[in-house]
């Protein structure tokens, strides 16, 4: 057992809320103690798994989610950000998923507010490219009807939306807008002027997706008031084996930090391992098969390439969409798409090839600021697990639409969009209801539940933000009497808010912190390496991590950050 985990255990003798540092292994003792039987075990933590965990809480079916790294460590932390419908796949004719992703998009606007925001974008038209301004309007139109059928169906299951009491008011119907060359400066300098025509104003919207999967496990095991026995979830637990019986099935797994072993009994089995998974082989043998795509970003300073809107443009290359857009006080640059032929279970890492499309794109189009390497901050890379159909095709005009396979009770999915999580879920759970027992599902079709965190309990200005990131536990943060408190600089977050991440957010090693739970790592310099002394005293004050264990945790953080969040040859740089 690691220092962590003997600390933990012997902080609390009770089973302990989800995500208490002693969690873990209190509920691991509790699995191998009991040796119930599950109705449902969903292998892999990223969106995919915390929908279908929400949704399973719901029926009330008892279901256990075993990741085998940390929550989100995989894609569900690496996307674009964009919780949007997919302009680019309505174009391609994708209109079924187009119309899935926009109504749900409006739905998460709606139920987190401060977690899923409007973003505008900016669309430049220049004369000789396509699409032009007309035919563009004619693409939204199609896009802002979707969008507000979907936002009307989303108001009416949801109910209304509060937040600290205040009903919001109904929104105005998206309507996009077209701007002149000469409006140009004012709404994205220093974009190139060079035989600009005009731009186009439409609208998105983005979240931070590792909170985003935070937050709706967090929903899913507050569903029940028993949630670590009805309902549970545990990071760092590898399934070893998969065995079918007649009884349904037995899933070998061990603790990674402990390196203690268990059989877990179940009715049914989900893999939502993304890239990860392996369609079952006589669905492979039809053609059908996981192409792991990915999709790289750079971080850069605001001061570099400030932005208040999302810039949409073209690629001078190839003509793929490339966007520059505004991200918790830093300006990223994506995104890439080109087939990953490296280990998957090695790290995911920006390649030197994927950094010069970047910066050519953004130069192009932001011709006066010669961005290069020194300008950026820190870089991510993710792994789309798009399902591929047939050999030769360009990866960018791969479908995205989910794919599921089934085998009786188990079942594998993979492929689909960060917002549509919630449809893929249900998908999978009505293909399971079978084996499952019969229960009544409840009325509600709300992701989350209105908040009723006490807004006079912290700062006015950090009201929506808390509340959409931690939902009715935001009024806590304050009362966690944290050794450091304010805002911390260059980044939105504040001293006490990761204070309580740490002691209540499952956090096992520190670049589940800095990389997932809140992103320091990603937006300040070097890994946000200049906060190490204040970073030391947070984790010991409330994990009691020793001297010689937080030398080790930041070593290792430190290699990750190195490994697959720095540019390429900063790697040795200590």
């Amino acid at each position: 057992m690691t220092e962590l985990t003997q600390k933990a255990a012997s902080k609390d003798a009770s089973l302990p809320r989800f995500g208490k540092p002693a969690y873990r292994t209190r509920l691991w003792d509790a699995l191998d103690k009991s040796r119930c039987e599950w109705d449902l075990v969903i292998i892999g933590g990223g969106i995919t798994g915390a929908g279908i965990l929400r949704e399973a809480a719901r029926f009330g079916w008892r279901t256990l989610l075993i990741e085998r790294q940390d929550f989100a460590a995989g894609t569900s932390s690496k996307s674009s950000k964009m919780v949007h419908g997919g302009l680019r796949y309505l174009a391609s004719g994708q209109f079924g998923l187009t119309r899935d992703s926009v109504s749900e998009r409006e739905r998460l606007l709606q139920e987190a507010p401060g977690l899923v925001e409007p973003l505008p974008f900016l669309m430049p038209h220049y004369r000789g490219e396509f699409p032009p301004p007309f035919l563009f309007g004619r693409l939204l139109d199609v896009y802002d009807g979707m969008a507000n059928l979907g936002r009307s169906k989303g108001r009416a299951a949801s109910g209304d939306v509060s937040t600290g009491g205040a009903t919001v008011a109904k929104p105005k119907p998206y309507r996009h807008r077209c701007w002149s060359a000469s409006e140009a400066t004012a709404l994205a300098y220093p974009l190139r002027m060079d035989r600009l025509k005009g731009l186009t104003q439409f609208a998105d919207a983005v979240t931070d997706d590792a909170r985003l999967v935070w937050r709706v496990l967090q929903e899913s095991l507050d569903t029940q008031p028993e949630a670590c026995v009805s309902t549970a979830a545990l990071s760092y637990v590898a399934v070893n084996q998969v065995v079918a019986s007649e009884q349904g099935y037995h899933v070998r797994v061990s603790d990674q930090c402990a390196g203690k072993t268990l059989t877990i009994r179940t009715r049914a089995v989900v893999h939502a391992t993304g890239a990860w998974s392996r369609p079952p082989d006589q669905r492979a043998a039809d053609g059908e098969s996981i192409r792991p795509l990915r999709g790289s970003h750079l971080v850069l300073s605001p001061d570099r390439l400030p932005l208040a809107y999302a810039v949409s443009f073209l690629h001078p290359q190839d003509k793929r969409p490339v966007f520059a857009f505004p991200w918790e006080g830093t300006t990223v640059i994506g995104t890439t798409d080109l087939d990953h032929r490296q280990d998957l279970q090695a790290g995911i890492a920006i390649g030197q090839e994927e950094i010069d499309y970047l910066l050519k794109a953004v130069n192009q189009t932001f011709p006066g600021l010669h961005l290069g390497k020194k300008d950026v901050i820190s870089t991510w890379s993710g792994i789309r697990p798009v399902v591929s159909r047939g050999k030769g095709l360009n990866p960018s005009k791969e479908k995205r639409e989910h794919t599921v396979w089934q085998d009786g009770a188990e079942v594998t999915i993979a492929g689909g969009k960060l917002t549509t999580f919630r449809l893929i879920a249900l998908e999978v759970l009505e293909r399971l209801k079978p084996y499952l027992p019969e229960v009544r599902r409840e009325e509600s079709s709300r992701i989350f539940d209105r908040p009723q965190a006490d807004e006079a309990r912290f700062p006015h200005r950090m009201a929506r933000r808390w509340m959409g990131y931690y939902g009715a536990r935001a009024s806590e943060i304050p009362a966690a009497s944290a050794p450091l408190t304010g805002k911390i600089p260059g980044t939105p977050y504040h001293w006490e808010e990761i204070f309580w991440q740490l002691l209540n957010e499952q956090i096992v090693f520190l670049d589940d912190w800095l990389l997932r739970r809140n992103r320091l790592g990603l937006l300040l310099a070097d890994g946000a390496a200049a906060l190490e002394g204040s970073l030391k005293r947070l984790c010991q004050e409330a994990l009691d991590w020793s001297d010689a264990y937080w030398d080790e945790q930041w070593q290792h953080y430190r290699a990750i950050y190195r490994r697959e969040f720095s540019l390429p040859g900063q790697a040795a740089i200590s």
